[in-house]
């Protein structure tokens, strides 16, 4: 995404600069004027192909554990230029200690901090620098480092339950791989060797297992090629926009995988959408923002139209509702929220429910996997002990005979 630098202006003309990430300059006029602010001038800067950027990324975690210790010095009454100061000689990352020094010298100089946190997108990620720009400007700083540890907390515990979905079935599927190449291998050629030297005619399951036997052995370095260069050229197309856009609309749609991803979709978007209203930030850049957050392009594309059904008069609800993305009951308690004006209340309470069914779907996946792989798998070695157990019950009936 090409990055901007913006000088901006308030209601008293006191200026701001700042360097954000969005498409193009009206996305940009949009954010500035969001924040109270008049846009005066803007630079698109040049994109830099910085090879190890990767390295500038902080986990989730340690954002948590950032925003906790900010939290606890700036509600003690400790001042944000020593907070930051003693968070920076604390910090054992390289890079966010170098940046805690930038971050320093820019305070010191007048600047804001969400103005210097804005130079370090990818260590600070949007949803991160608005809620710091939002505690600024209230004052409530303290707090909303606070909602942001919170926030982080939870994220990375779904995350987790993510990934723990994955790893059985992925475990299951290495086991399978093993026991087949083991006994395809080793095993069978073996048996097979024996076989030959008693003049024992080979059954056709036993000759398509040593036949696999040699091809695995023969061309072991190609199939090796050929995985890794499957994997590396998914790897590469997905990060075209069109590509990875298609992948997600597959996560959302297709079974098992599309239950734990909407289930994943859903607490994310209920847990970052009533901390971002809870902070006093309108609705339509609160739901921007999380189109953003989520990491799904197909889902971005959806919200977005769902916001511009907002902005010409419909309620959340509707807008929502018309977007198939999301389930009944969280469109049902946001509507209640919307008429009892406590949606930031609802949406807490709809997030505890849609975390504990996150654990249902993976639970529910696994019950729908684990019977496939068992199966796959005992037909597997059945196979390759058939085609072992075959010549010698022919065998042992010749030498009866």
């Amino acid at each position: 995404m090409p990055k901007f630098k913006y000088v901006a202006s308030d209601s008293s003309g006191k200026k701001y600069t700042g360097i954000v990430n969005v498409k193009n300059e009206e996305e940009l006029r949009e954010i500035v004027t969001s924040r109270g602010y008049y846009l005066v001038s803007s630079k698109k800067l040049a994109e830099s192909s910085q090879l190890f950027s990767f390295l500038e990324r902080v986990s989730p975690e340690e954002l948590s554990l950032f925003s906790r210790q900010f939290a606890i010095m700036l509600s003690s009454g400790m001042e944000i230029i020593k907070a930051i100061d003693i968070l920076r000689e604390n910090t054992q990352k390289g890079k966010l200690k170098s940046i805690l020094e930038t971050t320093k010298q820019d305070l010191q100089e007048g600047m804001m901090l969400s103005e210097s946190f804005q130079k370090f997108p990818k260590t600070f990620p949007p949803f991160f620098r608005n809620m710091i720009q939002i505690g600024e400007m209230s004052g409530t700083l303290d707090q909303v480092l606070v909602t942001l540890a919170d926030y982080y907390d939870k994220d990375t515990k779904t995350k987790r339950k993510l990934k723990s979905a994955f790893a059985y079935p992925i475990f299951l599927i290495s086991m399978a791989i093993a026991v087949v190449l083991l006994i395809s291998l080793y095993v069978v050629p073996t048996f097979v060797n024996v076989f030959n030297d008693l003049g024992a005619e080979l059954p056709t399951i036993t000759k398509k297992v040593v036949g696999f036997s040699n091809f695995l052995k023969t061309y072991y370095m190609q199939l090796i090629y050929g995985v890794l260069g499957f994997i590396a050229f998914i790897f590469i197309i997905k990060r075209f926009h069109k590509v990875k856009f298609f992948f997600d609309m597959l996560n959302t749609k297709v079974p098992p995988i599309s239950t734990i991803t909407n289930a994943v979709i859903t607490s994310r978007f209920s847990n970052g959408l009533s901390t971002l209203i809870g902070s006093g930030m309108s609705i339509i850049d609160s739901m921007m923002v999380m189109s953003r957050l989520l990491g799904n392009l197909y889902v971005e594309k959806k919200i977005q139209t769902a916001i511009a059904s907002i902005k010409e008069g419909k309620t959340i609800s509707e807008s929502i509702s018309q977007i198939e993305i999301f389930p009944k009951i969280l469109i049902e308690m946001i509507a209640v929220g919307e008429q009892s004006g406590a949606l930031e209340e609802v949406l807490k309470k709809t997030n505890s429910y849609y975390e504990d069914q996150v654990d249902v779907a993976i639970k529910k996946m696994i019950s729908i996997i684990e019977p496939v792989m068992i199966i796959l798998i005992g037909g597997l070695v059945v196979v390759c002990l058939l085609s072992v157990f075959l010549p010698m019950f022919d065998i042992m009936n010749s030498i009866e005979v």
